[in-house]
């Protein structure tokens, strides 16, 4: 847990940007984890639109932002418009993929030939081990550094 935590305050680190945090259609047991570090407290509003969106922005980082109850065509549209996604293997690698959006796309490396066969199909791409803390962040800052 305390792993996580460090290597998602580097990567906020590494990018200076406004980080969106998803989360999914289950339970995942990070979200508590970024919430209880992160504190998404601050509702957001977002004017006159009949949606069941819940956008929260960090209580003490100002670039941080939690979004809850996203449809698949919010979520092709957040990635749309994004400069980078980060995620553990899974539909937000190949909704990136769709538009060319680079991707850091977290694998266990003791499945990472079950991952092979779905590697996304593009240059924008790379897949590391999700225990490589070292290799993520400096994919992360190589990408940075180059745009």
């Amino acid at each position: 847990n305390n792993e996580f935590i460090r290597l998602f305050n580097d990567i906020r680190q590494a990018f200076k940007g406004i980080i969106f945090v998803t989360n999914g259609i289950s339970y995942n047991k990070y979200e508590d984890y970024l919430h209880e570090n992160f504190k998404p407290f601050k509702n957001i509003n977002i004017g006159n639109i009949n949606s069941n969106i819940t956008i929260k922005q960090s209580s003490n980082h100002n670039n941080l932002y939690f979004i809850m109850n996203l449809k698949i065509i919010d979520i092709f549209t957040l990635i749309k418009i994004s400069s980078l996604v980060i995620e553990y293997h899974g539909s937000l690698t190949h909704i990136s993929t769709v538009y060319n959006v680079p991707i850091i796309d977290l694998v266990d490396n003791k499945r990472k030939d079950f991952f092979k066969k779905w590697e996304p199909k593009s240059d924008m791409m790379c897949q590391l081990d999700i225990n490589n803390y070292e290799g993520i962040i400096a994919k992360i800052n190589e990408y940075f550094k180059d745009n």
